[in-house]
Protein backbone atom coordinates (compact mmCIF):
# COMPACT_ATOMS: atom_id res chain seq x y z
CA UNK A 1 0.00 0.00 0.00
CA UNK A 2 3.23 2.65 -0.87
CA UNK A 3 5.39 3.32 1.50
CA UNK A 4 5.38 1.21 4.40
CA UNK A 5 8.17 3.40 6.29
CA UNK A 6 5.30 5.83 7.28
CA UNK A 7 2.11 3.83 7.16
CA UNK A 8 1.79 0.44 8.45
CA UNK A 9 5.06 -0.12 9.64
CA UNK A 10 4.66 -3.06 12.73
CA UNK A 11 1.67 -4.35 14.51
CA UNK A 12 0.21 -0.61 14.30
CA UNK A 13 -3.43 0.61 13.36
CA UNK A 14 -3.53 2.81 10.55
CA UNK A 15 -6.02 5.28 9.15
CA UNK A 16 -5.67 3.94 5.49
CA UNK A 17 -5.00 7.74 3.77
CA UNK A 18 -7.30 6.92 0.57
CA UNK A 19 -9.71 5.30 2.51
CA UNK A 20 -9.59 7.73 4.98
CA UNK A 21 -10.00 10.96 2.19
CA UNK A 22 -12.63 9.18 0.10
CA UNK A 23 -14.72 9.04 3.39
CA UNK A 24 -14.17 12.09 4.30
CA UNK A 25 -16.58 14.18 3.04
CA UNK A 26 -19.32 11.95 4.21
CA UNK A 27 -18.38 12.35 7.54
CA UNK A 28 -17.72 15.96 7.75
CA UNK A 29 -20.90 17.06 5.30
CA UNK A 30 -18.79 18.83 2.81
CA UNK A 31 -15.12 18.92 0.92
CA UNK A 32 -12.33 20.04 2.66
CA UNK A 33 -10.40 22.23 0.37
CA UNK A 34 -7.06 24.12 1.88
CA UNK A 35 -7.07 22.47 4.76
CA UNK A 36 -5.56 20.59 7.27
CA UNK A 37 -6.80 17.25 9.09
CA UNK A 38 -5.24 15.89 11.80
CA UNK A 39 -7.41 12.63 12.76
CA UNK A 40 -6.28 10.78 15.99
CA UNK A 41 -6.52 7.27 17.45
CA UNK A 42 -7.56 6.94 21.06
CA UNK A 43 -4.85 4.95 23.26
CA UNK A 44 -6.78 2.40 24.22
CA UNK A 45 -7.90 1.35 20.90
CA UNK A 46 -4.54 1.09 19.89
CA UNK A 47 -3.50 -0.72 23.04
CA UNK A 48 -6.35 -3.02 22.32
CA UNK A 49 -5.35 -3.66 18.92
CA UNK A 50 -2.15 -4.54 19.48
CA UNK A 51 -3.30 -6.94 22.24
CA UNK A 52 -5.25 -8.51 19.61
CA UNK A 53 -8.59 -7.70 22.09
CA UNK A 54 -10.27 -6.19 18.94
CA UNK A 55 -10.23 -5.66 15.10
CA UNK A 56 -9.02 -2.20 13.49
CA UNK A 57 -11.52 -1.18 10.84
CA UNK A 58 -8.95 0.93 8.78
CA UNK A 59 -11.95 2.16 6.64
CA UNK A 60 -13.41 3.60 10.30
CA UNK A 61 -12.34 7.00 11.62
CA UNK A 62 -11.56 5.80 15.30
CA UNK A 63 -11.25 9.45 17.18
CA UNK A 64 -11.19 12.89 17.65
CA UNK A 65 -10.63 14.85 13.93
CA UNK A 66 -9.57 18.43 13.61
CA UNK A 67 -9.88 20.48 10.39
CA UNK A 68 -8.41 24.09 10.25
CA UNK A 69 -6.92 26.19 7.35
CA UNK A 70 -3.43 24.97 6.19
CA UNK A 71 -2.38 28.76 6.63
CA UNK A 72 -3.53 29.45 9.82
CA UNK A 73 -2.28 26.03 11.43
CA UNK A 74 1.38 26.32 9.96
CA UNK A 75 1.75 30.02 11.03
CA UNK A 76 1.27 28.84 14.68
CA UNK A 77 2.78 26.68 16.49
CA UNK A 78 0.71 27.37 19.78
CA UNK A 79 -2.10 26.32 18.23
CA UNK A 80 -0.73 22.95 16.94
CA UNK A 81 0.68 22.47 20.59
CA UNK A 82 -3.12 23.52 22.17
CA UNK A 83 -4.39 20.85 19.69
CA UNK A 84 -2.00 18.09 20.66
CA UNK A 85 -2.59 18.81 24.76
CA UNK A 86 -6.06 18.51 23.74
CA UNK A 87 -6.13 15.11 21.97
CA UNK A 88 -3.44 13.94 24.76
CA UNK A 89 -6.27 14.71 27.75
CA UNK A 90 -9.02 13.28 25.28
CA UNK A 91 -6.23 9.89 25.49
CA UNK A 92 -4.82 10.28 22.22
CA UNK A 93 -1.17 9.00 21.43
CA UNK A 94 -1.26 8.73 17.51
CA UNK A 95 -2.65 11.24 14.79
CA UNK A 96 -2.35 11.20 11.08
CA UNK A 97 -1.84 14.16 9.49
CA UNK A 98 -3.78 15.32 5.69
CA UNK A 99 -3.08 18.18 4.09
CA UNK A 100 -5.65 18.81 1.39
CA UNK A 101 -4.51 21.55 -0.37
CA UNK A 102 -3.85 22.09 -4.56
CA UNK A 103 -0.08 22.67 -3.40
CA UNK A 104 0.21 19.32 -2.03
CA UNK A 105 2.82 17.49 -4.62
CA UNK A 106 3.70 20.36 -6.31
CA UNK A 107 5.08 23.41 -3.99
CA UNK A 108 4.43 21.42 -1.00
CA UNK A 109 5.32 17.89 0.22
CA UNK A 110 6.02 18.61 4.36
CA UNK A 111 4.17 20.36 6.71
CA UNK A 112 5.82 21.99 10.46
CA UNK A 113 2.78 20.73 12.02
CA UNK A 114 3.85 17.01 12.45
CA UNK A 115 6.85 17.88 14.47
CA UNK A 116 4.93 20.63 16.28
CA UNK A 117 2.78 17.81 17.38
CA UNK A 118 4.96 15.50 17.86
CA UNK A 119 6.55 18.19 20.57
CA UNK A 120 3.15 18.18 21.54
CA UNK A 121 3.79 14.72 23.42
CA UNK A 122 2.65 12.73 20.33
CA UNK A 123 3.68 9.39 20.31
CA UNK A 124 3.47 8.84 16.15
CA UNK A 125 2.56 11.13 13.89
CA UNK A 126 2.29 10.20 10.27
CA UNK A 127 1.79 12.22 7.03
CA UNK A 128 -0.16 12.42 4.15
CA UNK A 129 -1.37 14.50 1.28
CA UNK A 130 -3.67 14.99 -2.13
CA UNK A 131 -4.22 18.11 -3.94
CA UNK A 132 -7.95 17.33 -3.82
CA UNK A 133 -10.27 15.16 -2.61
CA UNK A 134 -12.14 13.59 -6.26
CA UNK A 135 -12.05 10.20 -7.47
CA UNK A 136 -8.95 9.37 -8.99
CA UNK A 137 -6.81 11.79 -7.19
CA UNK A 138 -3.26 10.48 -5.71
CA UNK A 139 -2.34 10.32 -2.53
CA UNK A 140 1.42 10.53 -1.19
CA UNK A 141 3.22 10.80 1.64
CA UNK A 142 5.71 13.33 2.50
CA UNK A 143 8.48 11.13 0.38
CA UNK A 144 6.81 11.41 -2.65
CA UNK A 145 5.65 8.00 -2.63
CA UNK A 146 2.08 7.32 -3.61
CA UNK A 147 -0.02 5.13 -0.84
CA UNK A 148 -3.63 5.19 -2.50
CA UNK A 149 -5.91 6.58 -4.85
CA UNK A 150 -9.13 8.45 -3.84
CA UNK A 151 -12.20 6.70 -4.88
CA UNK A 152 -15.97 8.26 -5.67
CA UNK A 153 -17.30 10.18 -2.22
CA UNK A 154 -20.50 10.00 -3.60
CA UNK A 155 -20.68 6.69 -3.26
CA UNK A 156 -19.59 5.90 0.26
CA UNK A 157 -21.95 4.63 2.90
CA UNK A 158 -21.58 7.91 4.85
CA UNK A 159 -22.52 9.79 1.57
CA UNK A 160 -25.53 7.81 0.99
CA UNK A 161 -27.19 7.72 4.75
CA UNK A 162 -26.47 11.48 4.23
CA UNK A 163 -28.66 11.69 0.95
CA UNK A 164 -31.16 9.20 2.71
CA UNK A 165 -32.06 11.85 4.86
CA UNK A 166 -32.24 14.67 2.77
CA UNK A 167 -29.41 16.50 3.36
CA UNK A 168 -26.23 16.90 0.97
CA UNK A 169 -22.57 17.33 0.97
CA UNK A 170 -21.51 20.78 0.95
CA UNK A 171 -18.58 22.17 -2.02
CA UNK A 172 -16.74 23.49 0.81
CA UNK A 173 -16.73 24.75 4.59
CA UNK A 174 -18.28 28.01 3.76
CA UNK A 175 -21.06 26.74 1.93
CA UNK A 176 -21.99 24.02 5.00
CA UNK A 177 -21.68 26.92 7.46
CA UNK A 178 -24.21 28.76 5.61
CA UNK A 179 -26.19 26.15 5.86
CA UNK A 180 -26.48 26.68 9.49
CA UNK A 181 -26.31 30.68 9.63
CA UNK A 182 -29.13 32.65 10.91
CA UNK A 183 -31.22 35.76 9.72
CA UNK A 184 -31.87 34.58 5.77
CA UNK A 185 -34.50 36.84 5.25
CA UNK A 186 -35.58 37.38 1.83
CA UNK A 187 -36.17 40.94 2.10
CA UNK A 188 -37.23 42.99 4.97
CA UNK A 189 -40.96 42.47 3.80
CA UNK A 190 -39.91 39.02 4.63
CA UNK A 191 -38.19 39.59 8.08
CA UNK A 192 -41.32 41.45 8.86
CA UNK A 193 -43.51 38.74 8.48
CA UNK A 194 -40.90 36.09 10.61
CA UNK A 195 -41.58 38.81 13.29
CA UNK A 196 -45.28 38.83 13.04
CA UNK A 197 -45.03 35.28 13.62
CA UNK A 198 -42.92 35.23 16.39
CA UNK A 199 -45.22 37.73 17.69
CA UNK A 200 -47.92 35.72 17.49
CA UNK A 201 -46.40 32.88 18.87
CA UNK A 202 -45.80 34.15 22.25
CA UNK A 203 -49.87 33.75 22.84
CA UNK A 204 -48.14 30.21 24.32
CA UNK A 205 -46.30 31.83 26.79
CA UNK A 206 -48.23 34.86 28.27
CA UNK A 207 -49.88 35.95 30.07
CA UNK A 208 -49.03 32.95 31.22
CA UNK A 209 -47.49 29.34 29.54
CA UNK A 210 -49.77 26.34 28.25
CA UNK A 211 -49.57 23.90 30.53
CA UNK A 212 -50.25 20.33 30.98
CA UNK A 213 -53.52 19.74 32.45
CA UNK A 214 -55.48 22.53 32.38
CA UNK A 215 -54.76 23.48 28.87
CA UNK A 216 -54.70 20.39 27.14
CA UNK A 217 -57.09 21.47 24.98
CA UNK A 218 -54.93 24.40 23.78
CA UNK A 219 -51.74 22.23 23.77
CA UNK A 220 -53.86 19.63 21.13
CA UNK A 221 -54.70 22.31 18.91
CA UNK A 222 -51.32 23.41 18.58
CA UNK A 223 -50.07 20.53 17.90
CA UNK A 224 -52.70 19.46 15.36
CA UNK A 225 -52.03 22.46 13.85
CA UNK A 226 -48.03 21.27 13.73
CA UNK A 227 -49.25 17.93 12.37
CA UNK A 228 -50.88 19.34 9.76
CA UNK A 229 -47.77 21.65 8.35
CA UNK A 230 -45.54 18.47 8.42
CA UNK A 231 -47.84 16.24 7.07
CA UNK A 232 -48.01 18.81 4.13
CA UNK A 233 -44.15 19.73 3.50
CA UNK A 234 -43.83 15.24 3.54
CA UNK A 235 -46.54 15.63 0.59
CA UNK A 236 -44.76 18.45 -1.12
CA UNK A 237 -48.33 20.37 -0.78
CA UNK A 238 -45.69 22.73 0.53
CA UNK A 239 -41.70 23.49 0.54
CA UNK A 240 -40.12 23.66 4.27
CA UNK A 241 -38.92 27.47 3.49
CA UNK A 242 -42.92 27.86 2.46
CA UNK A 243 -44.30 25.96 5.93
CA UNK A 244 -42.14 28.62 8.08
CA UNK A 245 -44.12 31.77 6.41
CA UNK A 246 -47.47 30.25 6.25
CA UNK A 247 -49.82 31.95 8.71
CA UNK A 248 -50.89 29.19 10.25
CA UNK A 249 -48.28 26.44 9.41
CA UNK A 250 -45.66 29.19 10.30
CA UNK A 251 -47.85 30.40 13.33
CA UNK A 252 -47.77 26.59 14.76
CA UNK A 253 -44.15 26.05 13.92
CA UNK A 254 -42.96 28.97 15.81
CA UNK A 255 -45.46 28.24 18.49
CA UNK A 256 -43.43 24.50 18.71
CA UNK A 257 -40.51 26.90 19.15
CA UNK A 258 -41.56 29.01 21.97
CA UNK A 259 -42.97 26.88 24.03
CA UNK A 260 -41.77 23.75 25.29
CA UNK A 261 -44.14 21.93 25.91
CA UNK A 262 -44.93 21.72 22.34
CA UNK A 263 -41.28 21.47 21.87
CA UNK A 264 -41.24 18.68 22.99
CA UNK A 265 -44.37 16.88 21.88
CA UNK A 266 -42.65 17.66 18.29
CA UNK A 267 -39.60 15.44 19.13
CA UNK A 268 -42.22 12.32 18.53
CA UNK A 269 -42.09 13.48 14.55
CA UNK A 270 -38.01 12.11 14.76
CA UNK A 271 -39.48 8.50 15.08
CA UNK A 272 -42.22 8.87 12.08
CA UNK A 273 -42.04 8.53 9.14
CA UNK A 274 -42.37 12.06 8.98
CA UNK A 275 -38.57 12.47 10.89
CA UNK A 276 -37.25 14.16 7.47
CA UNK A 277 -39.72 16.76 7.00
CA UNK A 278 -39.94 17.60 10.52
CA UNK A 279 -35.88 18.07 10.10
CA UNK A 280 -36.53 20.29 7.06
CA UNK A 281 -39.04 22.32 9.05
CA UNK A 282 -36.34 22.99 11.72
CA UNK A 283 -33.73 23.93 10.18
CA UNK A 284 -35.51 26.45 7.92
CA UNK A 285 -37.06 28.17 11.49
CA UNK A 286 -33.44 28.07 12.73
CA UNK A 287 -32.54 30.16 9.77
CA UNK A 288 -34.89 33.33 9.89
CA UNK A 289 -35.79 33.25 13.86
CA UNK A 290 -33.82 34.16 16.19
CA UNK A 291 -32.65 33.60 20.03
CA UNK A 292 -34.80 31.07 21.84
CA UNK A 293 -36.68 30.40 18.82
CA UNK A 294 -33.54 29.59 16.51
CA UNK A 295 -31.74 27.71 19.84
CA UNK A 296 -34.76 25.45 20.20
CA UNK A 297 -34.75 24.83 16.57
CA UNK A 298 -31.12 24.02 16.34
CA UNK A 299 -31.65 21.78 18.93
CA UNK A 300 -34.25 20.20 18.16
CA UNK A 301 -32.53 19.51 14.50
CA UNK A 302 -29.51 18.01 16.31
CA UNK A 303 -31.42 15.69 17.98
CA UNK A 304 -33.04 14.57 14.97
CA UNK A 305 -29.68 13.93 13.11
CA UNK A 306 -27.58 12.47 16.16
CA UNK A 307 -31.24 9.90 15.93
CA UNK A 308 -30.08 9.88 11.61
CA UNK A 309 -26.65 8.64 12.27
CA UNK A 310 -25.30 12.66 10.81
CA UNK A 311 -23.00 13.34 14.02
CA UNK A 312 -21.48 15.99 12.05
CA UNK A 313 -24.72 17.85 11.17
CA UNK A 314 -25.99 17.23 14.66
CA UNK A 315 -22.93 18.79 15.96
CA UNK A 316 -22.76 22.18 14.01
CA UNK A 317 -26.31 22.57 14.72
CA UNK A 318 -25.57 22.11 18.44
CA UNK A 319 -22.36 24.78 18.07
CA UNK A 320 -24.73 27.03 16.37
CA UNK A 321 -27.75 26.55 19.17
CA UNK A 322 -25.02 27.29 21.86
CA UNK A 323 -23.94 30.38 19.90
CA UNK A 324 -27.29 31.37 19.75
CA UNK A 325 -28.07 31.55 22.98
CA UNK A 326 -25.45 30.08 25.55
CA UNK A 327 -27.39 29.36 28.85
CA UNK A 328 -30.18 27.05 26.43
CA UNK A 329 -30.95 24.30 28.96
CA UNK A 330 -31.56 21.41 25.59
CA UNK A 331 -28.26 22.19 23.95
CA UNK A 332 -26.34 21.88 27.07
CA UNK A 333 -27.72 18.93 27.81
CA UNK A 334 -27.20 17.76 24.22
CA UNK A 335 -23.00 19.02 25.05
CA UNK A 336 -23.06 16.67 28.17
CA UNK A 337 -24.30 13.79 26.55
CA UNK A 338 -21.78 14.79 23.81
CA UNK A 339 -18.65 15.15 26.38
CA UNK A 340 -19.53 11.81 27.67
CA UNK A 341 -20.53 9.91 24.94
CA UNK A 342 -23.88 8.78 26.29
CA UNK A 343 -26.07 10.44 22.89
CA UNK A 344 -27.70 7.57 21.71
CA UNK A 345 -28.59 7.13 25.99
CA UNK A 346 -29.61 10.90 25.77
CA UNK A 347 -31.61 11.08 22.73
CA UNK A 348 -33.59 7.67 23.69
CA UNK A 349 -34.73 9.71 26.90
CA UNK A 350 -35.38 13.04 24.91
CA UNK A 351 -38.03 11.06 22.54
CA UNK A 352 -39.22 8.80 25.24
CA UNK A 353 -40.19 11.89 27.15
CA UNK A 354 -41.98 13.27 24.06
CA UNK A 355 -43.90 9.77 24.13
CA UNK A 356 -45.16 10.17 27.43
CA UNK A 357 -45.64 13.81 27.55
CA UNK A 358 -48.03 13.22 24.43
CA UNK A 359 -49.98 10.73 26.46
CA UNK A 360 -50.49 12.90 29.78
CA UNK A 361 -51.85 15.90 26.99
CA UNK A 362 -54.11 13.93 25.33
CA UNK A 363 -55.03 11.25 27.30
CA UNK A 364 -56.61 7.90 25.76
CA UNK A 365 -56.92 9.48 22.48
CA UNK A 366 -53.33 9.73 21.29
CA UNK A 367 -52.45 11.43 17.68
CA UNK A 368 -52.27 9.01 14.74
CA UNK A 369 -48.83 9.56 13.91
CA UNK A 370 -47.43 7.49 10.61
Amino acid sequence: MGNKKNFGAGKMPEIEPSVFLTNLPGIVGFYPRGQVVIAALYRQQVEDFIDGKVEFDPTAHAGPMLIKDVASMESNPDLVRAAADFLLDEGCTHADVFIIDESWGIEKDSTPITGWLREGGLHEVRLAGVATIAAGEVVTDEQGEIVGIVGDSLMTENANLISRQGEQIFKNYEEYRSYFRGGQFRDSKDRALIERLRERAIAVEQPRKLKIGSDNPALIEHFDMLKTAVENVADGVMEAHEAVRDENAGYAIAAALTNVTLRDMSMIFITTQLAQAMGEIWREAAIVHRGSLRANALACFAIAKFAAGLENYAQTALDEAAREQPNHSLTQLLEIAVANQIVPRCVGTILGAAQEVLRRVYKVKMPRIE
